[in-house]
């Protein structure tokens, strides 16, 4: 056996949990943050820096997220939610049925990851024998197992059944056989261990003096269904052979600070201790195999998000011929195609059955990005003044533009109002669409905060409704927008908006007209967030004109809706 320090975590730091992902990646949870490891010789990525991590798990939908005392992280954007309960203190976490199942000292919280929201199960309204919750896991059958105070519990769908309520069940690993228990005795003190198969059968596995000494720690299995328990002594027990191996003189120091351990896809044995950093142990019938496997990316994909890579399996030593078992079972052989970005990994078996586990993550070109750089809006309506400048990133290799008048730079000016598009791409003939409106400079440009004083009325020109209705009419919506821009910049200003309309029908037409118009533009305000008592509307009826009706010019000038500062 080889005992090696990983000297990229520091000799003095303490190791929470580790957990390997089906890429057989190890995420290592410190006081520290999250490292995760992708290869023994790799240096590891750090994220959550400053956060004591204590748990990770895994989705293929919803991704890796992770634990801290009090709170879950998403770690593709280290986005933290704070459990609603702040004397809750989390154990660990897990996914079940599509929802985040995290286990605590106040019982199990569940959150809908849909819609974000919390739900806690406790023994005041649940089948929970305990609200102290040590572990959650959801083994490869799709059953949900809680380790608690007063035993375990296996939930499939809605049935929970619960066993061992005498034992504090506390530690498992699951492998092929199924799922590994140990638990400490209530009354007695004294630790068990069994075995629940994958057809829920139960299985007394003994555990005494031979498997550990003094406290135990933690144990894990490798692919040959060893068991490794750490204590302070560090035994390896074969459960086929019978045989027991006691490693304790090289082993026996880091195995008494063990805090948590796990075996990877190549049966290498970490354990993490508390306080003393990272640690592998490497045993000689596993470290001298001749099988060596490299994983290249032969092609990337050619596009963001398509699906046309090349992985190249390079298998040497061993003796072949050699059996391909990728994570993705659309992947086959040691030359898969049609790869999209990701990551993959691959067990490599030769006929004498020694193997070795590849992983590769396949990266695809940047997105093609659009930002604008300049925008111009024209003076007047029929003006000429509009430009767009664009900056293109991203993609392989130079990019090109074609907008929709033709134009192949990256900018296009003297144009009038209206809309725009660009389509950039780039030597793989990926493409990025936008879209753009140049439109009129400011339509009010007496709604300036620095001039306007209470009691100033403005008509708002380029409002039009149809005939006879209170519907506002598409075109009229800039101006809008110009409106609620400026009320939302300035929460203090309070306005009316007044409906008038022209001479010639008689008041009540004209009143309920100007009303329901009045209150149509108000009602616009409201549901994009202005509050109620920041704007209130009133129809004047033709009251107030300020033309006469007698031409179709001076109808259109009283047929309006103003707007005026009551306070600011």
């Amino acid at each position: 056996m080889v005992v090696s320090r990983f000297e990229a975590f520091e000799q003095n730091s303490t190791i929470n949990h580790l957990d390997v992902d089906k890429f057989n990646k190890i995420y290592v949870s410190t006081t520290n943050g999250l490292g995760i490891i992708g290869n023994l010789e790799d240096k590891p990525q750090f994220v959550l820096r400053g956060r004591s991590i204590i748990d990770v798990c895994f989705h293929d939908k919803h991704g890796t997220w992770a634990a801290s005392s009090n709170a879950i992280f998403d770690i593709a954007n280290e986005k933290e939610f704070l459990l609603p309960d702040n004397e809750a203190i989390i154990h660990g976490l897990d996914f079940y049925q599509q929802r985040l199942y995290i286990a605590t000292n106040k019982g199990l919280f569940i959150r809908n990851m849909g819609t974000g929201k919390f739900e806690n199960l406790n023994t005041r309204n649940s089948a929970l024998p305990s609200d102290y919750i040590y572990f959650v896991y959801t083994d490869t059958k799709s059953r949900c197992w809680l380790g608690t105070k007063f035993g375990e519990v296996r939930i499939v769908d809605e049935d929970w059944q619960i066993d061992h309520k005498e034992k504090q069940v506390t530690h498992f690993y699951e492998n092929k056989e199924g799922l590994w228990f140990v638990s400490t005795d209530s009354k007695t003190q004294e630790q068990e261990m069994w075995l629940i198969d994958h057809y829920n059968r139960f299985y007394d596995a003994g555990f005494g003096p031979d498997l550990y000494q003094g406290i135990f720690n933690d144990f894990c299995i490798d692919s040959k269904g060893r068991l490794y328990f750490a204590s302070e002594a560090f035994i390896r027990y074969d459960p086929y052979e019978e045989k027991t191996e006691n490693y304790t003189e090289n082993a026996g120091v880091i195995s008494s600070q063990c805090s948590s351990t796990v075996c990877d896809k190549n049966d290498n044995i970490w354990i993490g201790t508390a306080g003393e950093g990272l640690f592998t142990l490497k045993f000689s019938d596993n470290a001298g195999k001749a099988l060596s496997v490299a994983c290249i990316t032969e092609k990337k994909p050619s596009c963001h998000g398509k699906s046309d890579g090349v992985v190249k399996v390079i298998a040497t030593g061993g003796i072949g011929p050699f059996d391909y078992v990728w994570s993705s079972r659309l992947l086959s052989g040691s030359n898969p195609k049609n790869i999209g970005a990701g990551n993959y990994a691959v067990t490599v078996s030769d006929r004498a059955q020694n193997r070795q586990v590849c992983s590769i993550e396949v990266q695809h070109p940047a997105e093609i990005q659009i930002e604008v750089v300049e925008l111009l809006k024209i003076k007047s309506s029929n003006g000429k003044e509009g430009k767009i400048e664009i900056k293109a990133t991203g993609g392989t290799g130079d990019l090109s533009y074609v907008w929709s008048n033709g134009s192949k730079k990256n900018y296009i000016d003297k144009l009038g109002a209206g809309d725009y598009g660009v389509t950039v791409s780039d030597k793989n003939k990926c493409t990025s669409v936008a879209y753009y409106k140049v439109t009129r400079d400011k339509i009010l440009p007496d709604l300036d905060i620095k001039t306007i004083t209470v009691g100033k009325t403005l008509r708002i020109n380029e409002l039009y409704f149809k005939a006879d209705s209170t519907e506002i009419s598409p075109e009229s919506f800039d101006v809008l927008n110009e409106l609620y821009d400026f009320l939302s910049s300035n929460p203090s200003v309070v306005v009316e908006i007044g409906g008038h309309t022209n001479t010639i029908p008689p008041h009540e037409y004209c009143d309920k007209l100007s009303t329901e118009r009045a209150r149509t533009v108000a009602e616009y305000f409201y549901n994009k967030g202005i509050p109620v008592n920041r704007l209130s509307f009133k129809g004047y009826g033709k009251r107030q004109p300020i033309s006469d009706s007698t031409s179709l010019e001076g109808r259109q000038k009283n047929q309006r809706v103003e707007v005026k500062v009551i306070s600011m």
